[in-house]
């Protein structure tokens, strides 16, 4: 969780304009890894953050989109983080 953490708190410093492909890669090996702990809601999370991520990154998503999806992720990694 504190990577994720840290990974988001980066991409806001960062700007969504510099999302590159090794965050969405990285994205989805962090979805993985929580398939394979059974963390599935986590899981689901982190791919659509990558999936929007990757469009945004080629030319074809939206950003709303991409920040929406973010902050749900964020929300779910502070919910769990204070238990």
């Amino acid at each position: 969780m504190q990577r994720l953490r840290s990974w988001f708190e980066e991409l806001l410093l960062r700007g969504t304009a510099q999302l590159a492909l090794k965050d969405i890669e990285w994205l989805e090996q962090e979805a993985e890894e929580a398939a394979h702990l059974q963390m599935d809601f986590l899981s689901t999370l982190l791919k659509q953050v990558a999936s929007e991520g990757r469009k945004l990154v080629l030319g074809g998503g939206e950003e709303q989109q991409l920040l929406l999806h973010s902050s749900r992720l964020y929300q779910y990694v502070q919910l769990a983080g204070q238990r």
